[in-house]
């Protein structure tokens, strides 16, 4: 069962799996997304069965635009299904908008165990139906390929909306690109 998590629920995932799920220069400060949420852009599932977390999403979510910004399965249930189940009921809470995924461009491995890691994310996401886009981005110094559903348009010009919102302009000007 998918549920809207509370702020309470939010920093006890962040602090028990987030911070270990993550690379450090992919995970946002948790006051980050506190100060989001408080400004209403930003909106965090829990994936259940019974009181067990199976999964998370976090997401940034600005009028038609949607970018999942951290999703992962929790350790004991990683290869059971979970995550396809977990996208699919996204997927229908959010139909309509356009649901933007960044995943970290394989080009940019560090080693062969890298590279493997970041096109197996990719290939997941590709069997729930995103597509890459042709759009990539540079944040902080992290390099990113996109992902969107085939009829979804306007793909970069959502990922700089979403991110202008959620850095702002100073930081988007410093430390943003995107190429379509």
């Amino acid at each position: 069962m998918l549920t809207l998590l509370k702020a309470e629920e939010i920093k006890a995932i962040y602090n028990k799996y987030m911070v270990k799920d993550f690379p450090p220069d992919e995970l946002k400060p948790l006051s980050s997304m506190m100060d989001m949420l408080s400004r209403g852009i930003y909106a965090c599932y829990g994936f259940y069965k019974g009181e067990n977390l199976l999964a998370y999403a976090y997401l940034t979510v600005l009028d038609d635009f949607v970018l999942v910004d951290y999703l992962a399965v929790v350790p004991q249930h990683r290869g059971s299904g979970v995550g396809t189940k977990l996208l699919s009921e996204l997927k229908g809470i959010l139909k309509g908008k356009t649901i933007i995924i960044e995943c970290e461009n394989p080009d940019f491995a560090t080693d062969p165990q890298d590279k493997t890691t970041k096109l197996r994310r990719i290939e997941f996401y590709k069997r729930s139906g995103f597509v890459l886009s042709g759009v990539s981005s540079r944040l902080f110094n992290v390099e990113y390929v996109i992902l969107t559903f085939p009829e979804c348009k306007n793909s970069a010009f959502g990922l700089e909306k979403l991110y202008l919102q959620m850095l702002g302009q100073k930081v988007c000007s410093e430390k943003l690109i995107v190429k379509s």
